[in-house]
């Protein structure tokens, strides 16, 4: 019988077992080693991992073995048989099962560049997203990022719109054995939710994380990296995550002065080649019109430059039959003007789409402010 890597402990057990029958060829000792098989392919980390979380959903030893079928001592016998697995703890390599700071990885919900994120259950914190940067990558820019987005999650606490901080943990000195991570819920992203939606659901889902950034820039933050892949959906409304590029008062300068900040094709010309100068909330206004153009065309990327209403190559009304179309195009060519001061702020930014969803698309126009 081949072994699935795949397999956590209580589907090996249960495939292994539907295999097992009492005086078939299969005896419960073969069974048995079966599953301590499956231990030697995913590893000691991991098996221990899956096993104390199986105990745990089931509440109790009895209930899982009445379960699984199988005696509480082999229950016991196949822990101790996973305990005593070679140390697989080394290198820089995250798997299902390993923990951090009480957390047992589960599946991983994605890997960029610098961090990978992983869905995660702590036996008194429930399920969240947990994020953790790539050793091998980090660096003391990596460092320093990844300490300014737990404090401006901090200092957002509270703030509707914003994936909120469940956990984090910094240490002084970063390692394999300790490492940095940050916790926020698990969430949808906003793309995935928008999927199949029409343009009146994706200009209010976008209205709402204009007013999150309005929130934001309130008290001085601002986003610097919005994006598609940076927008969620909790709690059946938008959210914004990912603070990994973020500005606020008294954060002191990491990137280089030459170098470019922000998403790439959503990026502000202004963050081009000198974001210490530039203004971090007309920025993040510039890239939640080129966001939601992506959102409402279905595009990859959006088209660059500003998105003129005289060019069919950028109007929305080109890729979008809506009537609501036209009316928004005014708003996300004011919105991605060339010129940061003539934009509007994330508050007129939001005030404009839920005036798109009140007006009526034959005669009204969107008023800009």
């Amino acid at each position: 019988m081949m072994i699935d890597p795949e397999w956590s402990f209580e589907e090996a057990v249960k495939a292994i077992s539907n295999r097992y029958r009492p005086g078939s060829l299969m005896s419960g000792s073969t069974r048995n080693r079966l599953v301590d098989a499956w231990g030697q392919v995913v590893g000691r980390t991991r098996a221990l991992a899956e096993y104390d979380l199986a105990l745990t959903s089931y509440g109790s030893l009895t209930a899982m073995s009445r379960e699984l079928q199988a005696s509480a001592k082999t229950l016991k016998e196949w822990r101790s048989h996973f305990a005593a697995l070679p140390d697989d703890t080394s290198g820089d390599v995250l798997r299902r099962g390993s923990v951090l700071g009480g957390w047992t990885l589960q599946r991983s919900l994605g890997r960029g560049g610098n961090c990978e994120v992983w869905q995660a259950l702590h036996p008194a914190k429930d399920t969240g997203a947990i994020k953790t940067p790539l050793l091998h990558r980090l660096g003391k820019e990596g460092i320093e990022r990844f300490k300014s987005e737990i404090q401006a999650l901090q200092m957002l606490s509270g703030v509707n719109g914003v994936l909120p901080l469940l956990d984090h943990h910094l240490p002084a000195t970063p390692s394999k054995g300790d490492r940095p991570f940050l916790v926020v819920p698990v969430a949808v992203p906003l793309s995935e939710q928008l999927e199949d939606a029409g343009l009146r659901e994706i200009v209010e889902a976008v209205a709402g994380i204009a007013e999150a950034l309005a929130a934001m820039h309130a008290r001085g933050i601002s986003h610097r990296d919005v994006k598609p892949d940076n927008l969620y959906w909790l709690n059946a409304s938008p959210c914004i995550g990912d603070l990994g590029l973020v500005s606020y008062p008294g954060k002191k300068a990491i990137t280089a002065a030459s170098r470019k900040l922000g998403p790439t094709f959503f990026i502000a010309p202004e963050m081009l080649n000198a974001p210490q100068d530039a203004k971090g909330p007309s920025a993040d206004v510039y890239s939640l019109a080129k966001t939601l153009w992506v959102l409402a065309t279905g595009m990859a990327f959006p088209v660059p430059g500003m998105l003129r209403g005289d060019d069919p190559v950028t109007t929305l009304g080109t890729y979008v039959e809506d009537p609501l179309a036209s009316v928004l195009q005014p708003l996300l060519e004011h919105s991605t003007s060339n010129t940061p001061s003539s934009r509007p702020s994330a508050e007129d930014f939001a005030r404009g789409l839920r005036s798109v969803l009140t007006s009526s698309p034959v005669t009204s126009a969107v008023t800009i402010i």
